[in-house]
């Protein structure tokens, strides 16, 4: 956990939401960390690093944990309606009577989650895995489980009263009928999809660069990330590498990979990155952070 992020959250939710809107870069650290009973309502946790922390009573209406690691954190008794959990990953979560009523879960990883008795009255499951996710004495009157494969989800006796599901998706029988107008309409919906999609593709590319490789290195980034959260630089240093080599001309990468250098005390590998960052003309606030850096370094090496 970064004690800072967890000082800011403290100071007020609007204090800390600012402050994410200023630093959009910044990876949030809040591992381990314990929220029980605190008021967060529409607190931004996008794609910020949960793991293992406590929600249980937490009041957390219109959060933002879209693509926030919330894997094994617990949620038990929080009121999470109209929260935005879409691509997160909150495996071997606890969402024992919560409220996520209205909640878009919305191609998130919820594999061996428990929601019993959880309010999931018109949320939104659509292509979410659920392997082995426990959903019962829930009301699920409304919710949307299109694309959920619900014999993979330990339901018990419960029949989800009131859920939309796919038609025939996760069902033992179908007839050919139904299987064979399913598959032309997806074939159809999918040849659309792929013609307009070469179309965006090209644009994408011809403005912002190939968007698979920038996809790509954001993805190493965050892992690099989540290593470095986690004190394993040499892994860290791997990911931020990998970063690098899809997108070279973004300055956080070298920046956080110069970080990692220095906390391996590697000195000539930690001066390249940090003129290459340089190179590339970042905000002058990063600049300042990484010169504190510096300055640490070049004390901690005075005293040796």
């Amino acid at each position: 956990m970064n004690q800072t992020h967890y000082d800011l959250l403290k100071s007020g939710v609007d204090k800390f939401n600012q402050w994410r809107k200023r630093n959009i870069s910044v990876q949030v650290d809040l591992t381990g960390s314990d929220f029980s009973g605190m008021d967060l309502d529409e607190v931004n946790f996008s794609g910020a690093l949960l793991h293992n922390s406590l929600f249980t009573k937490t009041s957390l209406i219109g959060a933002d944990f879209a693509q926030a690691n919330v894997s094994g954190c617990d949620f038990t008794g929080a009121d999470c309606s109209l929260a935005i959990f879409t691509g997160a990953v909150g495996s071997n979560s606890k969402f024992i009577n919560t409220n996520l009523r209205k909640a878009k879960m919305i191609l998130g990883h919820f594999n061996d989650s428990d929601f019993t008795g959880a309010n999931l009255s018109n949320s939104d499951f659509r292509e979410a895995r659920m392997d082995g996710a426990i959903v019962e004495e829930a009301k699920t009157s409304g919710a949307s489980f299109h694309g959920v494969d619900i014999n993979l989800v330990r339901t018990g006796n419960q029949k989800l009263k009131g859920a939309k599901f796919t038609p025939g998706f996760g069902k033992k029988e179908k007839s050919q009928y139904a299987k064979n107008i399913f598959t032309f309409v997806n074939m159809t919906i999918f040849f659309i999809f792929a013609v307009l999609s070469i179309v965006t593709f090209n644009k994408v590319k011809q403005t912002y660069g190939d968007p698979g490789r920038i996809i790509s290195s954001y993805m190493n980034y965050s892992i690099g990330n989540h290593f470095m959260a986690n004190g394993k630089i040499k892994d860290a240093v791997k990911y931020y590498n990998l970063a690098i080599k899809a997108k070279p001309d973004e300055a956080i990468y070298y920046y956080r990979l110069a970080q990692a250098y220095d906390e391996l005390g590697d000195d000539k590998k930690f001066e390249e990155n940090y003129q290459q960052f340089l190179s590339l003309k970042p905000d002058k606030k990063k600049i300042d952070e990484i010169e504190a850096l510096i300055q640490d370094r070049k004390k901690k090496s005075a005293r040796k």
